[in-house]
């Protein structure tokens, strides 16, 4: 079997896997999405490939670093460059052709669906290939229109997978879409922020975000009671993983990372894999080397969704851990600064390893807000949702990864 053929039969069976939750979704008011938003505009895609080929060198150092950071105690910029790239091609999301596919499926019209939702890839894939020969891109899940069993109102996740099949460097990189601004659900998730302590064992037991944790460890009917974070683990570490694994016989190292509300994801994700995991095997095999190792974190334009107790754990797991958590905002992004301290009770903090970025000046390391007050709420005022745009990321992270200030949108 080819290289292309096995690739296709692990996209397939995850298509395949993919089409049986999106059955049993109702579209009775299926959501709409103009595309209108900035980072929905039709010209992203151009945006997309023009940032790709601006950014070709920094994209091929960090592929060919693994998409993996040396120095546990340094940034490096062209890796954390690379991750933004896999984070804002997922605003490439494709959801008309994604209805199709389900309706085809709906009525028998097996082949005609999975053909359907390899289109709905298309996009995100032909970016991946710009990256380099061995880059790849599969859609894990779309569940922004399911709801956890607990709560209608809130919308699931939507992820996907960029994976290297290069013998001498595979990995995979788990990324997260960020909010629609169109979709209620979504919002609804960012404001759903009142803390829950987390059940079963989740994230050490610590207090974190309801909405967020919610619509990742709670199960959705959908996916026949089954949580999206095990959903999304096994098709990762077990689909994809140990398939890469099996024929190139090399470890698979693991990055997460998304923007915005799929930041949020992220880590909570990432935190999750690094309880229970931290450097063991995630995958493991009774022989040979290791199947999929957890790496780094990349998170970008997050707001706050956790308490003290689950960034203080958190800091302690990574003491021991291989992987590096960087944490990007954009020069005055004010989602970083949600939700606002002084107006709950319960005081929400970000995790350590800050960085803010701008398009004119150096990387500057932001304070830790454990044991200290964190940064102000934001006026009124300054509100500026264009610093949280992906235009705003690139331009920033460009200048970071080159020290050369790229030309503004």
């Amino acid at each position: 079997m080819t290289s292309e053929q096995w690739i296709e039969d692990i996209k397939t069976s995850i298509r395949r896997r993919r089409l049986d939750a999106l059955k049993r979704t109702s579209f009775d008011v299926p959501k709409v999405e103009t595309r209108n938003w900035p980072w929905q505009a039709p010209s992203y895609y151009r945006w997309m490939a023009t940032w790709s080929e601006d950014a070709k060198v920094q994209i091929a150092s960090a592929i060919a670093k693994g998409a993996a950071g040396r120095y546990r105690e340094i940034v490096e910029w062209d890796v954390t460059l690379y991750a933004w790239m896999e984070s804002a091609a997922m605003y490439l999301r494709d959801w008309p052709t994604t209805l199709l596919a389900t309706q085809a499926s709906r009525a028998n019209r097996e082949e005609e669906a999975v053909r359907l939702l390899r289109w709905t890839d298309e996009e995100i894939q032909n970016i991946a290939g710009t990256w380099g020969p061995h880059m790849h891109y599969v859609t894990i899940c779309d569940l922004m229109q399911d709801s956890p069993v607990s709560d209608p109102t809130l919308d699931g996740p939507y992820c996907g997978a960029f994976f290297c099949t290069d013998p001498e460097n595979p990995f995979v990189g788990l990324v997260f879409k960020g909010t629609h601004p169109e979709s209620w659900q979504e919002l609804l998730v960012d404001l759903h922020y009142p803390p829950v302590r987390a059940e079963n064992g989740h994230v050490w037991g610590t207090q974190v975000s309801h909405g967020v944790y919610s619509t990742l460890f709670e199960p959705f009917a959908v996916l026949s009671g089954q949580s999206p974070f095990e959903y999304i683990k096994y098709t990762v570490c077990t689909m994809i993983a140990e398939r890469i694994h099996a024929v190139t016989n090399s470890t698979v190292r693991l990055h997460i990372t998304g923007h915005s509300l799929g930041a949020s994801y992220a880590a909570l994700s990432y935190a999750e894999l690094l309880r229970l995991y931290n450097n063991a095997p995630i995958a493991p095999l009774s022989s040979g080397p290791p199947t999929c190792v957890l790496r780094d974190l990349y998170s970008f334009g997050c707001p706050r969704f956790g308490l003290a107790d689950f960034a203080d754990v958190f800091t302690l797991a990574m003491d021991e851990h291989e992987g590096s958590c960087w944490r990007i905002l954009a020069r005055d992004d004010p989602v970083g600064l949600v939700p606002p301290v002084l107006i709950t009770d319960a005081k929400f903090i970000h995790l350590d390893r800050a960085y803010e970025v701008s398009d004119s000046e150096s990387p500057t390391e932001l304070p830790s807000e454990r044991n200290s007050h964190p940064r102000p709420p934001l006026p009124v005022v300054s509100i500026n949702m264009s610093n949280h745009t992906p235009w705003a990321y690139f331009n920033a992270l460009h200048h970071a990864a080159t020290q050369l200030s790229p030309k503004v949108r």
